[in-house]
């Protein structure tokens, strides 16, 4: 039974998982899709993204962009109504990156950037477009811009 003031979804979860396992365990799911769809739901937790906010975002350095929105969320999430299958975690991965890429560089268009970032940016892009990735020439205006640049090119 479950009362008020407890943590109704926390205790969902835990039934849930429960049930999940002994199923697995008991080979009550016999159909073998499925059971690597319930194999990677009970090894990978989606209520939370600390994976990919702990090493990617930190490691890029966005978490010090104080304009951006990192939305991991919003980027991760619609992938895996998309991209259901097991296998395809790390093409998951790969398209949240890319929107949160996305969504910072807009960003820095839109609230942070000052003309001549936003003029080195495009230039920094056109080169590295007609040169193969010779950027050097051409240098970063700002801090901002050296954390976001690198990445517009993986």
């Amino acid at each position: 039974m479950i009362y008020q003031k407890q943590p109704v979804l926390e205790k969902l979860e835990a039934w849930t998982g429960s049930f999940l396992k002994q199923q697995m365990l008991t080979g009550a799911i016999q159909d073998q899709r499925l059971r690597q769809e319930v194999n990677h739901a009970l090894k990978y937790r989606y209520d939370s993204l600390d994976f990919l906010e702990s090493r990617w975002v930190k490691d890029c350095r966005f978490d010090e962009l104080k304009f951006a929105r990192v939305l991991l969320l919003y980027c991760y999430y619609p992938n895996t109504a998309l991209l259901v299958a097991p296998e395809l975690a790390d093409a998951r991965l790969s398209l949240a990156k890319n929107f949160v890429l996305a969504t910072v560089i807009d960003d820095f268009f839109d609230v942070d950037g000052s003309q001549e970032e936003l003029e080195n940016l495009i230039q920094l892009i056109e080169r590295s477009a007609n040169l193969w990735g010779e950027t050097s020439s051409v240098g970063y205006c700002s801090e901002q811009f050296e954390i976001i640049f690198p990445h517009s090119k993986t």
